[in-house]
């Protein structure tokens, strides 16, 4: 297919676990100002931190769990199927 504005069509699919609705508007944004024109400098610079949040050394928990919950272990298929034969 020929456009006469030599324009062009951008189809995006994000994972909502690697890029949030902002980080995905930064992007597009921040791609079409790039090809409007590629020799001005970037409107959201790049983040190329890995250590940002920094974790806490040394490493400490604020939150009490509480007592541990226990739960009974689930039937088999073939218990239930018994059981359910001699309760008929």
């Amino acid at each position: 297919m020929h456009w006469r504005c030599v324009g062009m069509i951008v189809c995006a699919s994000i994972a909502h676990c690697l890029c949030d609705g902002i980080g995905t508007s930064q992007f597009l944004n921040v791609w079409a100002d790039t090809c409007r024109d590629s020799t001005s400098p970037l409107s959201v610079p790049p983040c190329w931190g890995r250590e940002t949040p920094k974790p806490r050394h040394p490493p400490h928990i604020d939150f009490h769990h509480g007592p541990k919950i226990t739960q009974p272990e689930p039937e088999s298929g073939i218990a239930v199927i018994a059981r359910d034969l001699r309760n008929r």
